[in-house]
């Protein structure tokens, strides 16, 4: 077996091949009984014809006129002898150097990557920075400074809001009384000396009507100079401390079901504050309420005067403000807060 590297040894197929050429054509014998060709009288016998002048005869036997000659053992004419084991390093098998690696077309895939890298880094810290701003717009932080002030602070309609309960329909607001000063408070001559007695700032009121039209109340806020001032009213006037009267006056809205609503159809009455100290703020809330249609409620004598919730009196209505000015109480703290 030969080695790498080492040619073939000539061979009967290495001689340079001589090609023997066409074989002469011989003139075709006539067909038996034919009659031969005779020359026509008077026309001159055909003569041979010349080649072109200036073409390549061929040889008989040889190759292509003008084509380069095989030598013998060697490649095809024009190829560069192979080398021994394949082409050497650096070359390609036509024996001319290889083309150098492509070191720019990597170089240039790095800076790609690197300026889309680059490009997409700022592109998602300014998504970040969006982001952080909305989720920071819609943070609400109590102020504990702007609480005592929101009174004045906050439009009407936040401080007495469209609709307000436990489904946040049960009570629709029919109007906001116009006058706050605490020099025409719109309660009893009592309940008037007394916040007079603790730093009257402000006395608000509206009226509402429950969903089915049939009740009606009107709540009131006071407005006092700290908390402190009103702990000593909230007891003077609780409903549980023995007060019997009805120290809020009823407010009217023409053009309303809350037109016929007066002082004489008063009968539910309760009155809150803010008496934690986490809450503390210088407001009280109370509320009176009664029947849209002006009837009035009958006080039954003790002991029948704490029927069940529902009926017809006095009693009941106390619960029913006095669940009230709870749910009441609760909005306005979200107000105060920025949540309503």
């Amino acid at each position: 077996m030969p080695q790498p590297g080492t040619p073939y040894p000539a061979g009967p197929y290495a001689q340079p091949a001589s090609y023997p050429g066409p074989p002469q054509a011989q003139p075709a014998a006539p067909w038996p009984g034919t009659p031969q060709a005779q020359p026509v009288p008077g026309m001159p016998a055909p003569q041979p014809v010349a080649p072109y002048p200036g073409t390549l005869q061929a040889q008989p036997g040889g190759p292509y006129p003008g084509a380069p000659q095989a030598q013998p053992g060697g490649p095809y004419p024009g190829t560069v002898p192979p080398q021994p084991g394949g082409p050497a390093p650096g070359a390609s098998w036509t024996g001319q150097p290889a083309a150098p690696a492509g070191k720019s077309g990597r170089g240039r895939r790095v800076v790609g990557i690197l300026l889309m890298v680059l490009g997409i880094c700022p592109v998602l810290a300014g998504g970040g920075v969006v982001a952080q701003a909305i989720s920071n717009s819609r943070v609400q932080i109590a102020n504990d400074d702007f609480k005592p002030l929101a009174w004045h602070n906050l439009p009407a309609d936040k401080v007495f809001p469209d609709h307000f309960g436990m489904f946040e329909g049960t009570w629709s607001r029919q109007g906001i009384d116009p006058v706050a000063t605490c020099d025409k408070a719109p309660v009893s001559a009592d309940l008037a000396e007394a916040v007079n007695q603790h730093g009257c700032r402000s006395v608000l009121r509206a009226t509402y009507v429950d969903e089915s039209g049939t009740l009606v109340t009107t709540i009131g806020i006071l407005v006092l100079g700290s908390n402190a001032d009103t702990k000593p009213l909230i007891e003077r006037f609780r409903p549980g401390a023995g007060y019997k009267g009805q120290p809020l006056r009823a407010y009217p809205v023409p053009g309303t079901p809350a037109a016929g609503w007066k002082d004489a159809n008063r009968a539910g009455y309760d009155i809150v504050g803010y008496d934690l100290d986490l809450y503390e703020q210088p407001y009280v809330i109370l509320a009176t309420m009664g029947y849209a249609d002006g009837r009035k409620v009958a006080k039954l004598p003790e002991p029948w005067d704490m029927p069940g919730l529902g009926s017809a009196n006095e009693r009941s209505l106390d619960l029913l403000t006095r669940s009230l000015v709870q749910q009441f109480r609760a909005r306005f703290d979200l107000a105060m807060e920025g949540k309503k």
